[in-house]
């Protein structure tokens, strides 16, 4: 039982990322930067790790590795039919999800019941992720390789996000700041004053 609800709560998170990514985003997640999350951009589940770029990334990765006419036509294009496609597929991953989550808290509790949902949960998400990666197809084939090779630096790079500054930088001690952590240096524990 501990193991359905374990999973049934990790699909709720999930229903809750894809939520957050596909509605309200705020100020500069608009332009194309991603949400930030644990030092780094969210990848809290699968759709969210194959989320393709918004055209404030295309825009930037048009100032650094200028995209042709034609290209930057056909990428609007495949960026619009790709938001389309997913709006449904996030909404129905999303009523999967919080069905799932109000069968493990129901108080007339069903394992079997919470079994099919998580499947349908399950499913729900892996649309997402096919309908992204398909979007991707079709970006990555307009890009030439170079182009592409700068799309993944952008996509991979931490855009600033909510209690950062301009640079990314975090707010440390006594108001310096620090590089955010980009996972190839460990960063120290915060400390707390008087310890």
């Amino acid at each position: 039982m501990k193991r359905v609800l374990t999973v049934a709560l990790a699909l709720a998170a999930i229903a809750c990322c894809t939520v957050v990514w596909s509605q309200g985003r705020r100020g500069g997640e608009r332009d194309g930067a991603r949400p930030q999350g644990m030092g780094g951009p969210m990848m809290a589940s699968p759709s969210m790790a194959v989320m393709p770029p918004q055209m404030g990334v295309i825009n930037r990765l048009n100032e650094s590795a200028p995209l042709t006419d034609d290209q930057m036509s056909k990428i609007k294009y495949a960026i619009s039919k790709n938001r389309d496609t997913l709006r449904p597929l996030q909404q129905k991953s999303v009523e999967a999800s919080r069905a799932l989550r109000a069968a493990v808290l129901s108080s007339a509790y069903d394992p079997a019941n919470v079994k099919t949902l998580a499947a349908a949960a399950e499913k729900a998400e892996a649309d997402v992720v096919s309908a992204s990666i398909d979007a991707w197809t079709n970006i990555r084939s307009i890009l030439t390789a170079d182009q592409a090779a700068k799309l993944q630096e952008l996509m991979e790079r931490p855009q600033p996000g909510r209690g950062q500054g301009p640079s990314g930088a975090v707010p440390g001690e006594e108001g310096r700041t620090q590089p955010p952590s980009n996972g190839s240096q460990p960063s120290a524990p915060p400390t707390v004053p008087g310890q």
